[in-house]
């Protein structure tokens, strides 16, 4: 069984971007200087602040997860709302 994710992400944003990473394969750490370690198959590795100070920190934390492999985010929500 794989761990589970860190308890002490508090961002909710930065916690949902860690659970679908999780959901991906990918390792999530939170670090003993409070931050985030992603890890992916290959070893990889992404560090992130766990509390962004910016709105900018969880949109530039997915990109970056992006170009190690974790699939483009769906913005149309779980209800499948959008164009289409």
């Amino acid at each position: 069984m794989k761990p589970a994710i860190p308890r002490g992400i508090q961002n909710k944003d930065m916690r949902a971007l860690a659970k679908e990473a999780y959901a991906h394969n990918f390792k999530v750490v939170l670090t003993s200087g409070g931050h985030i370690r992603f890890t992916n198959a290959a070893g990889e590795r992404h560090y992130t602040s766990s509390t962004p100070s910016d709105t900018r920190t969880v949109n530039n934390a997915r990109a970056a997860l992006r170009r190690l492999g974790l699939p483009p985010h769906d913005h149309r929500g779980k209800k499948g709302k959008g164009k289409g």
